[in-house]
């Protein structure tokens, strides 16, 4: 789990949602072998 501190609740929506878009390119997804959140 991760405390992630920003000025106000958009930039961190904003953080937040790039981590996960981020994640879902690093990793690469494809028919065998799909992004699972969780």
């Amino acid at each position: 789990m991760r405390v992630i501190i920003q000025n106000d609740y958009e930039n961190l929506s904003l953080w937040a949602a790039r981590y996960i878009a981020n994640r879902i390119r690093a990793f690469a997804p494809n028919a065998n072998r799909p992004f699972v959140l969780g």
